[in-house]
């Protein structure tokens, strides 16, 4: 072997350990996605917001019927994430993340919000977090698919009242003196019949039906308790990445993604942690 050639092998072995393995595993197949196409325009911000945005859009190499659009689509899907596991230590590493995500249709109308912590370890730190952030979109797809598709919303229906019952035919016969009754003599009331001079007996008839209950109110979701401004918390951040969510979120105040108000608590929660 010449020096050239062992020149060349030494470069190539110390850029490999230095850059270790670049590719990242896609994220498995869901089986929500199986026998059902899923588009959706997603939106994502908070810690390792652009790897986690390359996590849900590789999601399509083993699940070819789901794909990320820039506009319509199925549904909006706004995820923030928050790490919420300390520094990754060898041999017991730990990648942890606390995400909240809200489901949209392309109206605006909210299908559902939710917080959840989604966590990866192994014996070493090496691409374990996104190993996570697999886990967070392979989670977070099956749940969005569920939504959209299968309907966690069940549509509402119109429950009719039931109708009042019918005199029964025994209650019409009472009240209705039978033909067949012998005629009573003339100065001598029937028998049965009130003594004179007390007061008269209402003839028995049947009592109306209680009203039927009212429908009841059509289906609907019960407010939420999840806020995006919970992601706000967590420890100090460098001035360069409080300044990057906050540039994050700024924009998706504009783009109408989220309000004003959710904007100036995440805002103001970043700004604080420098």
């Amino acid at each position: 072997m010449t020096i050239s050639q062992r020149t060349r092998l030494f470069v190539l072995a110390t850029a490999v350990a230095l850059v270790g393995p670049t590719c990242v595993e896609a994220p498995p197949v869901i089986p929500a996605l199986a026998s059902q196409s899923l588009t959706l325009r997603l939106f994502v911000f908070g810690a390792d917001a652009e790897d986690a945005h390359a996590s849900f859009q590789r999601v399509n190499k083993n699940n070819p019927t789901f794909t990320v659009v820039p506009t319509g689509g199925d549904a909006e899907l706004l995820v923030g994430l928050e790490k919420d596991s300390a520094q990754c230590v060898e041999p017991t590493a730990l990648c942890s993340y606390k995400v909240i995500y809200r489901v949209r249709t392309p109206q605006g109308e909210v299908l559902d919000m939710a917080e959840q912590s989604i966590m990866s370890n192994s014996d070493s730190c090496s691409s374990l977090c996104d190993a996570a952030l697999n886990k967070v979109a392979v989670e977070i797809v099956g749940a969005v698919s569920a939504i959209v598709k299968g309907g966690k919303l069940p549509e509402a229906k119109t429950v009719e009242p039931d109708a009042a019952p019918e005199p029964s035919a025994a209650g019409s016969a009472s009240a209705t003196p039978s033909a067949s009754a012998p005629p009573g003599k003339p100065g001598v009331p029937p028998a049965g019949s009130a003594k004179p001079g007390a007061a008269p007996v209402a003839s028995a008839k049947p009592e109306p039906a209680p009203p039927p209950p009212p429908p009841p109110p059509a289906a609907s979701k019960p407010a939420g308790k999840v806020s995006l401004c919970a992601l706000g918390e967590g420890p100090r951040l460098p001035a360069k990445e409080a300044e990057k969510r906050v540039a994050q979120v700024d924009a998706l105040k504009r783009l109408g993604i989220i309000d004003q108000a959710e904007f100036d608590c995440l805002r103001t929660a970043y700004l604080n942690r420098l």
